[in-house]
């Protein structure tokens, strides 16, 4: 009866043109919640145009008077924006959701992530009480800096929040852990440790059901972990991804140490980038210095780049993908994941085993990837 009662309420989802907002608007339309979003420009809009009867709002984000007008108009605001190269952004949003809540008798669902507690590889038990540490990476540190903005409100204004913290999502359109590996092994090799730890996945679908359950008032004020309790090691993961194509064998494993000696080698990082330029980002002397350059870029400057990226890609030679230092301790997670709250207060129970999420991937990569990749390698092979 009460989750019926959820479905009345009016649904805001901030990030719909995302991979979690877009599944989000896809699970709760097939369970009629009635649903608005809002889209910075149209072309966010082709995912989301398929639902007829979700509200749509086409405006900036920094248009502070609008955003709060339409907040004003829903029950339940879930945000799912995070944009990487602006922070500022990120926490300017954040306080302008929690303003316009407050003595409204508005709920906010913020997505977070369990990387607030990175590095991994410093804990043994991860709960919702694990401290934040200052020496962390920066996506960690953005991340906890917004959840404490959100605390902060939850303090001294009372407002109704709760803040979720979802493990490796992955599904269709997971742009890290799906989307991501394919394309790589598609046209390169990935190099894993082979003492790789914990591998703790939420199918996107199973995280979704868990926003939606979060969403009562008796789950106000909490953080909450969220993450399929089934063991599941890294090499399960990569090596299923690697059966997809016919050209298996992509996934290198090697021993961590040896993986950290290669990337501190300047001369093999340089013939890492020189397969892929992208993968400067992952040198922290650049690091910082690219991304503010990025966000300075015009469209115009941006399609060129991509231009001349695809032109050099012709001709490169063949990409092998190291993971950073991020992605390391997240592969070298030994920690125990304790999901207790998800469990007990929560009452959540992740339905979609890795099995099942494998059959589910298969599907889509054989309809979105395999046609494709087949007459690419034909074209290969001809020339």
């Amino acid at each position: 009866m009460k989750l019926r009662s959820d479905r009345m309420k009016k649904v805001l989802i901030l990030g719909s043109s995302g991979f979690i907002g877009g599944s989000l608007i896809e699970k709760m339309y097939s369970l009629d919640f009635k649903i608005s979003t809002v889209l910075r420009d149209f072309s966010k809009c082709g995912f989301v145009s398929r639902f007829k009867n979700v509200e749509k709002y086409y405006f900036d984000l920094n248009d502070t008077s609008q955003l709060k007008k339409i907040i004003s108009k829903n029950d339940v605001i879930v945000n799912c924006i995070h944009d990487f190269g602006n922070q500022k952004f990120n926490t300017t949003l954040t306080k302008i959701i929690c303003e316009s809540i407050i003595d409204n008798d508005k709920k906010l669902i913020h997505v977070s992530t369990i990387s607030t507690y990175q590095p991994f590889t410093n804990h043994k038990i991860i709960n919702e009480t694990t401290s934040f540490q200052n020496k962390t990476f920066q996506y960690a540190k953005n991340k906890h800096e917004i959840d404490e903005i959100i605390k902060s409100y939850q303090t001294k204004n009372k407002i109704q929040a709760t803040i979720i913290q979802p493990t490796i999502v992955y599904g269709k359109y997971s742009k890290p852990w799906t989307e991501k590996i394919i394309n790589q092994l598609s046209n390169g090799k990935m190099v894993i440790p082979s003492n790789a730890g914990n591998c703790n996945l939420i199918h996107v679908n199973d995280l979704c059901s868990g926003i939606i359950k979060s969403i009562p008032k008796e789950y106000n004020n909490e953080k909450i972990i969220i993450s399929n309790p089934e063991k599941i090691s890294w090499r399960e993961f990569f090596d299923f991804f690697d059966s997809l194509s016919q050209d298996d064998n992509k996934i290198i494993y090697q021993d961590s140490k040896l993986i950290n000696k290669n990337l501190s080698n300047p001369i093999k990082l340089i013939k890492v980038i020189l397969g892929d330029p992208k993968k400067a980002f992952m040198w922290e002397p650049m690091k910082s210095f690219l991304m503010q350059l990025k966000n300075k870029l015009t469209p115009k400057m941006k399609n060129f780049i991509k231009e001349v990226y695809g032109f050099y890609k012709r001709f490169s030679p063949s990409p092998v993908y190291f993971p950073d230092p991020m992605l390391m301790d997240v592969y070298l997670d030994d920690s125990h994941l304790d999901l207790s709250k998800m469990q007990n207060k929560l009452n959540f129970h992740p339905i979609i085993s890795f099995e099942d999420g494998k059959k589910m991937i298969k599907s889509y990569y054989d309809i979105s990837y395999k046609p494709y990749l087949d007459e690419w390698q034909r074209d290969l092979d001809e020339y």
